[in-house]
């Protein structure tokens, strides 16, 4: 019975694994720089900043994953909810046309560390 509870344990954590959790971040395209990045911290800001330019109801923060593009101090986030294929996440930005909000864009300024520019799928 136990050996049972542990096996379905661990077919849960597997099947998991393949999927994409909060707080991913991926690179997208090629950069002429690195970039350190505090991720949790740029995310509660660009939520900030999203909740402050929109009313529209989103997800919960927990089931996106993001996407990013750096083009000297400009970097181009995409957001992108309920995605399954993180390999997919890491060669060109994933978008969808369901006129949701599952799907977000927003511009931030490595230099002034300032957001510009949601736009919603």
């Amino acid at each position: 019975m136990q050996r049972n509870f542990l096996n379905c344990i661990l077919l849960l954590g597997l099947s998991f694994s393949a999927s994409v959790f909060a707080d991913d971040w991926y690179h997208v395209g090629e950069t002429t720089h690195k970039v350190k990045l505090n991720y949790f911290e740029l995310e509660d800001s660009m939520w900030k900043y999203v909740r402050s330019q929109t009313t529209s109801v989103f997800d919960n923060r927990s089931a996106y994953a993001y996407q990013f593009k750096i083009d000297g101090n400009d970097m181009l986030i995409n957001a992108i909810c309920h995605f399954e294929d993180p390999s997919e996440l890491v060669t060109d930005f994933v978008t969808r046309d369901d006129d949701g909000t599952c799907n977000f864009q927003v511009n931030y300024n490595l230099e002034t560390k300032e957001f510009s520019s949601l736009r919603i799928n």
